[in-house]
């Protein structure tokens, strides 16, 4: 019984636990500041607002792929396609925007040599430049420590000058005197007149263009809380002149961590979803079986204890402290007359010469003691006063009787 009702109760907390899971998964997680730049997130710095909205920032975007390989995945599955520039492969440009550019040293080469050298373009925008992409330029990446909202970022093609709070170091690009290296924008700082210090720029390598840009905040959602960043979204990215974006980074991380949560994993899994039905089907039927078949639990009565035993032995020890000897005879009787009554069925209203003989065919015990013990019986209700020597008498037998 007891087994049953702790399984039971397993079954219940199980089913809570899967509600409270629910639960969970619906709740609204805190603002998140980290600069993850994914393009499914609403965060301050996620790339949400960019993802939406640049097919319509620049006219010649026919398309923007989210692709959701590997680079070099990519580009060895469409090499022959990207070499000769065929349909829909003409003018493609490798976007990418993030804190740092995970990229290997090989897919960096790779992207130079088997895609941009080809004719196409490249845009990355990330904190901190992999070496490996300003190798072989003469580029240096240089850091900057910049107050709060004080910077202020311009393009070469407009006189405007945009601002970016939250933004404390920021890099840029010292850039060699040649003339195949074009500047594009710049940061300057308050106080540094005619100072400004170039954070984006331009290259052209084999038939194609590499543009290299060192503030990715400024396509992040909170960027474009100020309308006038747009404009400078949109100034950046009409340097590209291409028919097809090809977005390489966050997309595949996205689309696995889009409204991710342990239930929406589960659910998007038909293997996972189906045990997860079960589950609950299982737990269902469980509780209804239990609650029909487990049978009510029946409270255990204990029977009445008879106290009169304890109360004749307690009253014996009392009269044999006292020294009443009368009246410890009679509990001692007593005690002899219940256990008569009790144990062997011997009626005791009425003790005569046959008592003796009942005692006898009942207990097996000494015929001549049983006859003793009815003379002593029937002396001791004569008497008032007893005496010490009266009680061991009784006692030699009770001895007599061996009642057990």
């Amino acid at each position: 019984m007891m087994r049953g009702l702790t399984t039971y109760r397993f079954v219940l907390l199980s089913t809570f636990l899967l509600l409270g899971l629910s639960a969970c998964d619906s709740a609204k997680p805190p603002v998140d500041w980290s600069k993850n730049y994914r393009t499914n997130k609403k965060s301050p710095f996620g790339l949400y607002i960019l993802a939406q909205e640049i097919e319509d920032m620049n006219n010649g975007f026919n398309q923007v792929e989210k692709v959701n390989k590997k680079v070099r995945d990519y580009i060895n599955e469409n090499a022959y396609e990207l070499e000769y520039a065929m349909s829909d492969f003409k003018n493609n440009t490798f976007f990418y925007v993030d804190d740092q550019a995970n990229l290997y040293s090989s897919t960096i080469a790779m992207i130079l040599d088997d895609f941009v050298a080809y004719g196409h373009q490249s845009f990355i925008s990330v904190n901190n430049m992999p070496d490996d992409w300003l190798q072989g330029i003469d580029v240096a990446m240089e850091h900057l420590t910049v107050g709060s909202s004080l910077a202020k970022y311009s393009l070469v093609s407009s006189h405007k000058k945009y601002n970016m709070d939250l933004v404390v170091h920021e890099e840029y690009f010292v850039l060699p005197d040649e003339d195949w290296i074009v500047p594009l924008g710049y940061i300057e700082l308050p106080g540094e007149e005619a100072k400004k210090y170039c954070n984006f720029f331009a290259y052209r390598y084999g038939d194609g263009l590499v543009f290299v840009h060192a503030t990715p905040e400024m396509f992040s959602n909170y960027s474009f809380l100020n309308m006038q960043n747009a404009e400078y979204v949109a100034g950046v990215l009409s340097q590209l002149h291409s028919n097809k974006i090809l977005w390489f980074n966050n997309y595949k991380r996205d689309k696995s961590e889009e409204e991710y949560s342990l239930l929406s994993y589960v659910m998007s899994q038909p293997a996972l979803k189906a045990a997860w039905y079960l589950l609950w089907l299982i737990a269902l039927l469980f509780v209804l079986m239990k609650a029909k078949r487990v049978q009510r639990i029946i409270p255990l009565i204990q029977a009445k204890r008879n106290y009169s035993v304890d109360y004749t032995k307690r009253m014996s020890q009392f009269h044999l402290l006292e020294k009443n000897y009368h009246g410890l005879i009679e509990t001692q009787i007593l005690l002899i007359l219940d256990k008569l009554r009790n144990e062997h069925r011997i009626d005791t209203s009425q003790i005569d010469d046959s008592f003796a003989e009942k005692m006898h065919n009942a207990t097996n015990c000494n015929i001549y003691a049983a006859q003793e013990f009815v003379r002593y019986l029937k002396k001791q209700k004569s008497l008032t006063v007893a005496f010490d020597f009266d009680f061991e008498e009784l006692k030699k037998i009770v001895n007599k009787l061996n009642l057990k």
